[in-house]
This record gives structure tokens, C-alpha cells and sequence, in this order.
């Protein structure tokens, strides 16, 4: 399977599901839950660190070796691969620290997992660009190429874009993808701030535009790719804002769903959780069904409206928007390997570009803003609706959407 093709789901041990009641999330956990990782659509499972020291041994406080071995075999039987990643303290900074590093990794995909996920923050910081792709490409010839079909990400947040770039470049031999968010876009927002631009750049809506076109474009002419996220934290809506929350989380979704790059789910998203270091929201029942115990992670109250189960019952749940949108991904190669263009850039409000490839062109539409909006779509009057966030709309060369509105069209 072309790995870029994939939809990667990112799980927080520690915060997922407990099983022992001991207050924090567990390995035995993520496989309770698989089959909720598996109807959601996503076909690659990453998982944060489940290491304790350099030895790469399991952290008992989360499961055993024999934990992971089952959940990996469990998540495979349902056609899902198992990503680890490392820790983010891991030295590579000479060649004993990689021959260690190379020999944990290829000890666990050996065992079953599908690919590795590299912290790169750490051997970005210090400011040696050279030492970092050194390393990639010591951990490349070492252990990836020697797994055909192994998925390798960097996820430091941190990488300078060229630097991303060349990582993933095919030809140096580094990394598949690189997790790449530009700085500002992984600012915090407010519910307050009147636009979808503000949950990355402050509430600027055409700076966030700009500069996402900027590195869709220049990362499809460098020849780099990227693991698509957004790093948002969690604003304080009330259940009086559910309709606000619901309709930002699928415009977000949406970008990430059908940019260019290998999309990321982290936990939560997918009800509109946004919410670091905060056990999983399944029900609306004490500890939100993370635990029979006492969450150990300090839990944010006014979430409680927001869970798995509740989301559910709504008709036009988040959660059921990102099923669409990955199964839409998966069913139409333009989304995975077409070309990125950006239709009416210049427009403040609105971000529309289309993706193209020999068999088809779709064109997406989202308003990102909590204001009606205008765009203009000459050239791309005629189309069939494949999914809203609202509900359809014919396509038009002048078109008006409601806040956070968003659509995805097939050219004809």
C-alpha cells in the first residue's frame, strides 16, 4: 500500500483507555478500543512513546512486551499497522547511539510493527542541521531500507521547512514523511477569535491561507511530503458553542483530509477534543469512561458535553465527518498523489484549491472564518457535491458560504 495513501490515527497511551483502574491509560486499553480506531477509517496506528530508558524496554506502569505484541497482532488482524515512537530524549549523536537506536527498532518491527516515528526536535536543537540528516540517513541504511514496506515519520515540530523537505526527499534515503506545522500555526486560540485561520495564526485567517498554500506548493515542487496535522489546543466552549465547535473541527478536518500530504487524526479530533494531557472523552459518566479508578491526568470538567458517545447521536456528529472524509480520501487518488493548486488566493476569508490528477479534478472550499463569506471559482462553474459540512449546495463561479462552511466538488 503507498503509505502516503494512509490515514494515520495518533493515540496517547497514557490518556486513551485504563484497564486496571489505576488511573492511566494502558497498552491493553488502545486494543479495547481498536475496533473504534478501525470503524473510524484510519489504517495506521502511531503511538506515543511506550518506552522507558535507552534499553527501549515497555514502561510497566502502561504494559508488558507481551501488551504490545497483542495489541500489534490485534491492530493487524483488522488491517491496521502499528507505528512506535520513540522517546524524544533517544541520543543519536554518534555512532554507538545509533547502533543502539538500530537495534531496538529493528527489534520491534521484527516483533510486528509497521514503522517508526522519530522525535527530530532533538537533533534539531542544536542547531547542527548536518548531525540530523546524518542520523536519518544512518537509521535508513541501518534498519528502514531493510523493511520494504516500513512507514517512517519524523515528528518534531520544530524542523525548519527545507529541512523537512530534505528528509523526505526520496532520493537522500531519510525519512518517508516529515510531520511539518510552521510555527505559528500551532499557537493557541479562543473561542472569542473570529476565525479557523485564528486556531493557528492568531486569529489571521489569510496568514494561515498564504502560508499553507506555500508549503503545499513548494513541497510538491521540492519533492518533499508531509504528515498533514494541526496542533490546536483546546478553547473553552460551552454547550451553548456546540454548533461552533462542530463546524470548526470539520473545517479542520477537511483541510487535513484532502491537502496534500498523509492525513493525521490525533486522538480526539475526531470529536472535536482538543485537549492536551486530558484522558479520552468516551461517555459523559464519571472519570468520561477513561477509567474506573481516579484519572491520574488532571481532566478539564467543562469537556464533559464533548465525548464519543454523545458525539454520536448528533446527525452531523464530528465523528461521522471524519468517516466520510477518510473513506472520500481513500476513494479518490487526486486526494493522495494529485497536484495542489490554489484557486482564488488573493481572498482573505475562504481557502480553495484544487487537486488533480490524470483520472479526475476536485476542488474544496472552506470558509475559514465565522463569517459568511464570498469566493469566486471562475473557471470551476460546473461539479457534482461529494461532501459539505453543512449540508449540499450546487458549485457556482461566485459562491457564498456560511461560517466555517466547506465543500468538496468533482470537476466536470
Amino acid at each position: 500500500m503507498d503509505p502516503r495513501a494512509r490515514a494515520v490515527y495518533r493515540v496517547d497511551v497514557r490518556s486513551f483507555f485504563d484497564t486496571d483502574a489505576d488511573g492511566l491509560g494502558d497498552i491493553n486499553g488502545i486494543a479495547a478500543k481498536i475496533d473504534y480506531i478501525k470503524e473510524l477509517g484510519a489504517d495506521t496506528l502511531m503511538l506515543s512513546p511506550v518506552f522507558s530508558g535507552e534499553g527501549f524496554m515497555i514502561d510497566p506502569e502502561i504494559g508488558t512486551a507481551d501488551d504490545l505484541d497483542a495489541l500489534i497482532d490485534k491492530a493487524a488482524s483488522r488491517m491496521i499497522g502499528t507505528v512506535l515512537e520513540m522517546r524524544a530524549d533517544m541520543p543519536l549523536n554518534d555512532a554507538s547511539d545509533i547502533d543502539r537506536a538500530s537495534a531496538a527498532m529493528r527489534y520491534w518491527l521484527d516483533r510486528g510493527a509497521m514503522g517508526i516515528a522519530i522525535n527530530t526536535d532533538a537533533l534539531t536543537a542544536s542547531g547542527d542541521k548536518r548531525a540530523l540528516h546524518r542520523a536519518m540517513c544512518a537509521l535508513n541504511r541501518n534498519v528502514f531500507s531493510l523493511y520494504p514496506d516500513c512507514f517512517t515519520v519524523g515528528i518534531g515540530k520544530n524542523v525548519p521547512f527545507e529541512d523537512a523537505v530534505q528528509l523526505t526527499r526520496t532520493e537522500n534515503r531519510e525519512l518517508l514523511m516529515q510531520l511539518y506545522i510552521p510555527a505559528h500555526m500551532s499557537e493557541a486560540f479562543s473561542p472569542a477569535s473570529g476565525s479557523l485561520g485564528a486556531l493557528f495564526c492568531g486569529g489571521d485567517a489569510k496568514r494561515f491561507k498564504h502560508d499553507a498554500d506555500y508549503y503545499q506548493v513548494q513541497g510538491e515542487l521540492k519533492g518533499g511530503w508531509f504528515l498533514n496535522g494541526i496542533s490546536l489546543t483546546q478553547g473553552q466552549f460551552s454547550s451553548q458553542q456546540e454548533l461552533t465547535r462542530r463546524l470548526r473541527s470539520k473545517a479542520a478536518c477537511l483541510y487535513v483530509m484532502t491537502g496534500r500530504g498523509t492525513p493525521l487524526i490525533r486522538q480526539g479530533d475526531e470529536i472535536g477534543l482538543y485537549a492536551e494531557n486530558t484522558p479520552m472523552q468516551w461517555n459523559n459518566s464519571r472519570a468520561a469512561g477513561f477509567t474506573l479508578g481516579t484519572p491520574r491526568l488532571k481532566g478539564e470538567n467543562s469537556l464533559s458535553h464533548i465525548n464519543v458517545e454523545d458525539d454520536m447521536t448528533h446527525m452531523d456528529s464530528v465523528c461521522s465527518f471524519y468517516k466520510r472524509s477518510i473513506a472520500l480520501r481513500r476513494d479518490h487518488s487526486a486526494l493522495i498523489g494529485g497536484e495542489y493548486a490554489p484557486v482564488d488566493s488573493e481572498n482573505p476569508r475562504v481557502m480553495a484549491y484544487t487537486r488533480s490528477d490524470g483520472a479526475e479534478s476536485l476542488l474544496v472550499v472552506i470558509n475559514l472564518t465565522d463569517r459568511a463569506a464570498k469566493v469566486a471559482l471562475t473557471g470551476c462553474e460546473k461539479g457534482e457535491c461529494l461532501l459539505f459540512t453543512n449540508s449540499p449546495k450546487p458549485i457556482a463561479g461566485s459562491m457564498k458560504l456560511q461560517p466555517y462552511e466547506g465543500f468538496v466538488y468533482r470537476l466536470r
